[in-house]
C-alpha cells in the first residue's frame, strides 16, 4: 500500500463536489441566458445536485473520516518534519 492512500479518497470527494458545483453553475448560466426557459426542470436539477452534494458529505462513516484526518496530519508532518510551517 502506498503512503497516505486514504488521501486519494478525500481528493476524489473534492473532485466530485467540484464537478457538481460546475454542473450547477452551468445550469444557472443557461437559466440566465434563456430567462429561465432552459434547461427543462432546472430547479429540480439544482435541488438534486444539492442533495447529492449533501450525501457526499455524509458518505464516509466517522471511523473513515477520523482515519483520513489522522492521515492528513501525518502527511503534513511528513512535509514539514521540523515544524517550520
Amino acid at each position: 500500500m502506498e503512503p497516505f492512500a486514504l488521501l486519494k479518497i478525500a481528493k476524489a470527494l473534492d473532485v466530485a463536489d467540484y464537478s457538481l458545483r460546475s454542473i450547477a453553475a452551468a445550469v444557472c448560466e443557461l437559466q440566465a441566458e434563456t430567462h429561465g426557459a432552459y434547461p427543462p426542470a432546472a430547479e429540480q436539477v439544482l435541488a438534486n445536485i444539492q442533495a447529492v452534494r449533501e450525501a457526499l458529505r455524509d458518505l464516509l462513516p466517522d471511523a473513515c473520516v477520523e482515519a483520513l484526518e489522522a492521515e492528513q496530519e501525518a502527511y503534513e508532518r511528513d512535509l514539514d518534519p521540523g515544524g517550520t510551517r
